[in-house]
């Protein structure tokens, strides 16, 4: 759920955009939010997925007993990771004349999850939900993407999205270099704070996300650092 968090608000508001593009039928403005919504929401749920995979080890000594839950962490982190490569999906056919199509796949995702429940928890109980669930997402990501290709020709992902990929394994074999400290907590500070500042600062010089830079360079001019033309 952590992971979906910034996704809401910037979903809500990319609906308002897509709602007056498709008013006037400029599919070219649709196409464009759909890239930026995937650009900005794949970056911040890429570094909250590693955020949470490189403190795992800490959360669980923390709270010991629940260590057991640790693939279904992983499992569900990695399924709202998904959910945040679809961007605004589901916002652009809700706001097309096609709307009703995002109820077939919305009960379609209903059945998959009995389905997939049905089969995977009787093998790995709580991990077979979790991966049902990841699963079903999945799938119901997939759906919505074909639909937009085959309907309306959008096709919002590019090299820059892989690129996401690249630098969140990086900070994973980068979190193997980082000295463990004894002390949970400032082991969880310190690490969550070396691999944010090396994932922005990577994010930002690759120029991943135009939104999340034009962030950056308005906190970073506050400070003097850079001026905004």
């Amino acid at each position: 759920v952590l992971i979906s968090l910034p996704s809401r608000p910037l979903r809500k508001i990319s609906s308002i955009f897509l709602a007056e593009a498709w008013k006037k039928n400029n599919i070219e403005e649709v196409n464009t939010v759909y890239k930026k919504s995937i650009s900005t929401l794949f970056l911040i749920g890429t570094l909250i997925y590693v955020g949470i995979i490189i403190n795992l080890d800490n959360i669980f000594e923390i709270i010991p007993k629940y260590e057991s839950g640790r693939n279904v962490i992983i499992l569900i982190g990695a399924a709202y990771l998904v959910d945040m490569l679809s961007g605004t999906s589901a916002s652009i056919i809700s706001n097309s004349k096609h709307y009703k199509v995002l109820g077939y796949i919305m009960m379609a995702t209903v059945g998959l999850v009995i389905i997939t429940n049905i089969i995977f928890i009787p093998i790995w109980q709580l991990t077979g939900a979790a991966f049902a669930s990841f699963i079903t997402i999945v799938i119901a990501f997939f759906m919505r993407f074909l639909f937009l290709y085959f309907k309306y020709k959008l096709q919002p992902y590019f090299y820059k999205h892989f690129l996401i990929l690249i630098i969140g394994a990086l900070m994973l074999v980068v979190n193997y270099f980082i000295p463990e400290n004894n002390n949970f907590i400032l082991d969880i500070i310190i690490r969550s704070s070396v691999i944010t500042v090396l994932f922005i600062s990577l994010s930002y010089f690759l120029k991943i996300s135009e939104d999340a830079n034009k962030l950056i360079n308005l906190i970073l001019s506050k400070f003097g650092i850079v001026s905004l033309k």
